[in-house]
């Protein structure tokens, strides 16, 4: 008697090895099909049962009447874990302070911070980040690290960097910012400055000093027409 059992590998590893419940005498022998679809239809469950394991994954499985199994992943929360929420680009007129408004922290959950930033100015400058109208920059903390060629530089200082650019150059800083579970504004930020021969990165991690019971109100602000023509901006939220 002939025994056809079935694997299934997935990425060099087996899931699975089945063995459908029919046993032809011979390999000529004709045979009733309904056992071997319905098999194939309790594996497609399996899978459906390992998928829903991926977060953010919609998965279905489907049979249709010629027998053809059709399985279809379509993007759940990871195509919409962000949402744009407000954006902003300097025009013209270089300027010196960016400011958001009308926000609520407290029901979009975490904001991510896009900034594309053409600095104005010819020397090197910072830009800090404010929340709530608390313009006290000594009522932050941040730590930086730098990194240049194979020098790295840290420091702590009392106030509330979160970004920098070179002198009449341009640069990239993206930012998280959240609430932690005692009410501190927890802001994470990754830079990428300087010209391409000499490209820098440099990190801030902001923390108030006090706890902050929600953000409606970000204020970027640097030196005097510091946010040159084509700085862009973008917030997203994440529910």
């Amino acid at each position: 008697m002939t025994k056809i059992i079935i694997f299934l590998i997935m990425s060099g590893s087996l899931l699975f090895a089945y063995e459908p419940q029919w046993q032809p005498d011979t390999l000529e022998t004709e045979y009733d099909v309904s056992a071997i679809t319905q098999d194939f239809r309790n594996l497609a469950g399996d899978l459906k049962k390992v998928n829903e394991t991926n977060a953010g994954l919609e998965d279905s499985n489907t049979f249709t009447d010629d027998n053809t199994f059709t399985r279809t992943i379509t993007a759940g929360n990871i195509a919409n874990a962000f949402h744009l929420l407000v954006s902003t680009v300097i025009h013209s007129v270089s300027v010196t302070t960016i400011t958001f408004s009308g926000l609520d922290l407290g029901t979009d959950g975490m904001y991510y911070i896009v900034m594309a930033w053409k600095n104005g100015t010819a020397g090197t400058i910072t830009a800090k980040l404010f929340v709530e109208g608390d313009y006290l920059a000594t009522n932050y903390y941040t730590q930086s690290l730098k990194i240049d060629h194979a020098t790295v530089t840290g420091e702590r200082t009392n106030s509330n960097y979160f970004c920098i650019a070179d002198g009449n150059s341009e640069s990239l800083c993206i930012s998280q910012l959240i609430r932690d579970p005692i009410g501190m504004i927890r802001i994470h930020s990754v830079v990428n400055y300087g010209d391409a021969s000499g490209v820098k990165s440099r990190t801030y991690d902001i923390a108030t000093v006090a706890a902050v019971t929600n953000v409606t109100t970000i204020d970027i602000v640097s030196g005097t027409g510091a946010f040159a023509a084509q700085t862009r901006v973008y917030i997203y939220k994440t529910r």
